[in-house]
């Protein structure tokens, strides 16, 4: 259950369910609205993560467990991605080439970020390899036909459901098309429909509920230090321990930190430069697709992160995408240097710093019950509820399968901003009590103005309340309603 694992699976758990693009499990972050969750008996939509995963899981687990559907999807990610590395751009010249592939292949599998990523339900191992095979075939095809025109179309369209960078996948690959001798009339036209239709599917699968607000936010030092610590980890296997990013917040930008931006974006103007010089001169490079869309991806972050999603940053998960592309792009290159021996001990060199072979075993523990989920499968037997509001939904509805959301906090991470929640706190009662709900919550992590509201309506008879070791069960009277 890592990151937004379960969000994911719990959207394919909606699909398998016939409730199409409903999930019972709204992350921590959403913006939602909580009431219309709890009219839907614990349900909403699918609204704050792309499609593309869910669906996938969802179609295996018609044969099979659907926590199983979702292994078999990143096994099958890894293998696509190592082969897409293994294929390369171009046919290898010699069989050292094709070695040298080979060992990038395993190294780029066991780095750090992709094993941990690859140990959840999440995009990115997918979003990856298909990336991958996107650079392979932009770079193999020439002059492409209609029917060729046609499989890169629905590839790029997969990857815009995958993640919310799709139009700038389909933008970038229409100009690399122009390229490869696409006129520039039927690149457009191409580009255009593999723009729309993923964000057509967006649309529909988040049912117009319009889950992103638009808000300027603030750029500050941890946004560099997240930025730093991202870049850094393709190349150093501290910098690309997740548990020393995204979950650790006693930071502080250092030299070394500074520096690494600081090279990046250079190395990425000069990236742009060369490109640019090549569309004038019509010349074609190899390399091109997986550098200019590498440094793409990046560059469509930040107006995100500067108008819609206060919550993202420039750490390991959100660079992962770019980093295997620029190595993917550095490996080709330097598994066809003529001289073996210095290609050879370069990627030995960088698989063991970048790395730490000695730690690939590693995995995070799988989460277990706790007394919170106990609580919650005794209700589901002794009360017959539907759902229930509480402190960690993730792993209510991972262990116990019940629809769950996370209580009102008052504070709207993605738009950084606060709302009331007393006009939220007034109708909980009785929405609760007309769809089969309750609460159910660790005491020491309820906000203070929540915990003020629940004692309030207690004490005037609208929830019977129940305290065993820091597990309170509220449930709603119906007193009032």
């Amino acid at each position: 259950m890592i990151g937004d694992s379960g969000s994911y699976l719990a959207g394919a758990s909606g699909l398998k369910l016939g409730r199409w693009f409903d999930t019972p499990l709204v992350p921590s972050f959403s913006e939602l609205p909580l009431l219309d969750t709890m009219h839907r008996a614990g349900w909403s939509p699918y609204a704050d993560f792309g499609p593309g995963l869910p669906v996938v899981i969802a179609v295996l687990a018609l044969v099979m467990p659907l926590m199983t559907a979702a292994v078999v999807v990143n096994v099958l990610s890894m293998g696509l991605l190592a082969w897409g590395i293994m294929i390369g751009p171009w046919s290898p010249r010699r069989p050292s080439e094709l070695w040298l592939r080979s060992l990038m292949a395993i190294a780029v599998s066991c780095w750090p970020i992709v094993r941990f990523t690859s140990t959840g339900v999440l995009s990115e191992p997918l979003f990856c390899a298909a990336l991958v095979w996107l650079c392979v075939l932009l770079a193999r095809v020439t002059s492409p036909r209609t029917p060729q025109l046609v499989g890169l179309g629905v590839l790029v369209m997969f990857l815009g459901t995958l993640r919310f960078v799709g139009p700038v996948v389909a933008v970038v690959a229409a100009v690399l098309l122009v390229q490869r001798g696409v006129s520039k009339r039927r690149a457009a036209i191409w580009g255009a429909l593999t723009a729309f239709v993923p964000l057509a599917t967006t649309v529909v699968a988040t049912q117009g509920t319009g889950a992103r607000v638009v808000a300027f936010h603030r750029l500050d030092e941890t946004d560099v230090f997240f930025a730093a610590r991202g870049i850094g980890g393709w190349f150093e296997a501290g910098f690309g321990d997740q548990t020393r990013t995204l979950f650790r917040l006693d930071y502080a930008p250092t030299v070394v930190d500074w520096l690494i931006v600081a090279a990046s974006a250079s190395a990425a103007l000069m990236v742009v430069w060369h490109w640019t010089r090549s569309l004038r001169r019509r010349t074609w490079f190899p390399l091109h697709p997986p550098l200019i869309l590498g440094v793409a991806l990046v560059l469509a972050v930040l107006p995100s992160m500067l108008f819609i999603d206060a919550v993202v940053k420039l750490e390991n998960r959100l660079v992962m995408p770019t980093g295997i592309l620029i190595l993917c792009a550095g490996g080709w290159a330097l598994a066809q240097l003529d001289h073996v021996g210095v290609a050879t001990s370069a990627a030995i060199a960088w698989t063991i710093v970048a790395t730490h072979p000695w730690n690939w075993m590693d995995r995070q523990d799988p989460p277990s019950s706790t007394r919170l989920t106990d609580t919650v499968d005794t209700l589901v037997v002794d009360r017959n509820i539907a759902y229930v509001l509480t402190t960690n939904a993730d792993l209510v509805w991972w262990i116990s399968g019940v629809p769950a959301r996370y209580l009102p906090d008052g504070y709207h991470e993605l738009s950084d901003r606060t709302y009331d929640v007393v006009p939220i706190m007034t109708a909980m009662p009785c929405s609760l009590s007309d769809t089969r709900g309750a609460i159910v919550v660790e005491t020491a992590f309820v906000p203070s103005k929540v915990a003020e509201h629940l004692a309030a309506d207690t004490a005037a008879g609208r929830y019977d309340m129940v305290d065993s070791a820091g597990i309170a069960v509220y449930t709603p009277t119906g007193s009032n309603c």
